[in-house]
């Protein structure tokens, strides 16, 4: 995989220190691929293909560069338990106070303390800081700890129990590593500080200077008041707010669906999503980065300038380079209504490569003025934005670039006779047998096992084999695979009808080789098995299929 380096933070000059810190981290998601890919590929030069050609977005198979594996900044990986973070440190517990009865900082720790800067919270007691704490000092956190000051500096917790933030906590050169049970609080303020949580990070308010937040469960605040100030921000899950404000070169990563219900509001500042579906978006120098099949949907667009900026720009990018395998390498914008803070701002507008553009209207915010948008990419015939979520994917279509097969392909049609716009399937259990032998020799290529989440929009469903002229002459080939109907087209796309279809055959399932038709060049001898059922716990609707091909002698 191309790698990016898409969250460099110059901005972070502040010291990061926790436990594993190399590339392999504790709860990083893969970037490796997303699921989609219509085709499997063989080590004797030919293919399986499955689907009509997957014009639509779905079938790409790659996501974004990750951050939290490509910036140490965001790969602060913490320590797995107590014991860890002392051989990590390289001390013991002789060096740490540790706490035996609950009770507040200032009486139970402070006046015992003596030397020592490292404090223990065991599992069952409870530790609460109610003053502000100014001190070097690290705080291991088993069992409770309640931060009701208004201000902690210079202070590492880390916690694997319960970290509470109170009503009002600023941290300031401060570090928290909070394990699954992750940190909750009301008005949290980060100056120069950081926030790694394997779990959630939940408060009413957050307002960042300087700071670096990864969460690798969900972010959520409410106050519409709330900022985020060259501060970088790596999202491992979807991130679903009423209001997201970035300002003065913030950079947030969202691994999934990036959901804002009012405003959004980028101010010298990007946003990388896999997909993004805001009400309305409010831009000033501002990037907005998919990878391909990335969508980001927005009912009003508006690119803004303020008194103070200078040498504005918009500009919306596909940050997956060149490692699409399978479908398609674009990414897609779209808005109901696009508005200019001016007529000449239509010159900072930059549409990157592999991106399209959908508007309705495009006009100049103050006097309505008609803005004249023109390119390859922008309302393209056959680009149509679909909606609904899945796999943190907004559907979308694109027009096919080539058709789906050529007349040296060999194409099984199976007519499944479902009426619903899409459904999807899942493809595994790959196998070539050569005169009715498996082989071990041809091998399916890059280790792919199944291939998920293969969209289809046609009644009936193709299987292809390319590559047919690279088999030997004379000698029985026969391709297998298994296509397992995905769950939910099962349950909510297919009709009483369909199911009744499905299994009508004997009452488990259907032969329905007959009434299947397969096509291919001249020269070869083509057969076909295709069989429908039901099988697993949950009676899993399936079709299995072979493909015999013999290619004639010469």
């Amino acid at each position: 995989m191309k790698k990016k380096n898409l969250f460099f933070v110059p901005f972070l000059a502040m010291a990061l220190v926790g436990c594993n810190t190399s590339d392999e981290m504790v709860g990083v998601p893969p970037a490796e691929s997303l699921p989609g890919v219509n085709t499997v590929s063989f080590t004797n030069n030919t293919s399986l293909v499955i689907g009509e050609g997957q014009t639509d977005v779905k079938a790409a198979v790659s996501r974004a560069a990750n951050p939290a594996t490509e910036n140490p900044a965001y790969g602060l990986g913490m320590c797995a338990s107590f014991d860890e973070a002392l051989a990590e440190k390289g001390i013991t517990r002789a060096d740490c106070f540790m706490l035996t009865a609950s009770g507040n900082y200032s009486e139970v720790v402070a006046p015992n303390l003596d030397n020592k800067k490292y404090v223990y919270v065991p599992a069952g007691y409870t530790l609460t800081i109610n003053q502000n704490l100014e001190s070097s000092l690290i705080l291991f956190v088993d069992g409770a700890l309640n931060v009701n000051a208004e201000r902690l500096s210079n202070v590492e917790i880390q916690s694997w129990g319960t970290l509470n933030l109170g009503e009002n906590v600023a941290l300031y050169k401060a570090n928290i590593f909070a394990y699954a049970s992750g940190v909750s609080g009301k008005d949290v303020k980060l100056n120069n500080s950081s926030v790694y949580t394997l779990g959630d990070f939940t408060c009413t308010k957050l307002t960042t200077d300087n700071a670096v937040l990864r969460v690798d469960g969900n972010l959520s605040f409410t106050d519409y008041q709330s900022e985020l100030k060259k501060t970088g921000v790596y999202v491992g899950n979807s991130l679903k707010l009423d209001y997201l404000k970035l300002a003065e070169g913030s950079e947030l990563y969202v691994d999934c669906l990036l959901t804002v219900n009012s405003e959004l509001s980028v101010t010298a500042s990007k946003v990388t999503a896999i997909s993004i579906l805001a009400k309305t978006a409010k831009l000033c120098q501002a990037t907005v980065a998919l990878p391909a099949a990335g969508c980001a949907k927005f009912t009003t667009l508006d690119f803004v300038n303020y008194e103070t900026t200078t040498n504005n720009y918009l500009k919306f990018e596909n940050v997956t380079g060149n490692n699409v395998t399978s479908g398609t390498q674009m990414a897609l914008v779209t808005c109901d209504d696009f508005r200019f803070y001016k007529a000449e701002a239509v010159e900072e507008f930059t549409l990157g490569e592999d991106v399209y553009l959908n508007y309705k209207k495009a006009y100049v915010a103050y006097n309505y003025a008609p803005v004249d948008l023109s390119g390859e990419y922008i309302n393209a015939e056959g680009v149509v934005y679909i909606g609904g979520v899945k796999d943190c994917h907004l559907n979308f279509k694109v027009p096919a670039e080539t058709p789906s097969y050529t007349d040296a392909d060999v194409v099984l049609t199976i007519p499944t006779e479902i009426a619903a716009e899409e459904w999807f399937l899942k493809a595994d259990d790959f196998a070539i047998r050569v005169d009715g032998q498996y082989q071990d020799v041809i091998q399916v290529k890059d280790g792919v096992t199944a291939l998920e989440d293969i969209r289809l929009t046609e009644e009936d469903l193709k299987v292809a084999v390319k590559g047919v002229a690279n088999l030997e002459a004379d000698k029985d080939y026969t391709y297998e695979v298994w296509l397992w109907i995905d769950e939910n087209t099962w349950l909510e796309t297919f009709t009483d009808a369909d199911r009744a279809a499905w299994v009508s055959g004997d009452g488990a399932g259907t032969d329905i080789t007959e009434a299947c038709t397969i096509v291919g060049p001249k020269g070869y001898t083509l057969r076909k098995n295709v069989y429908k059922g039901l099988s697993g716990h949950a009676d899993t609707p399936y079709i299995k299929v072979s493909i015999h091909i013999t290619k004639d002698k010469e």
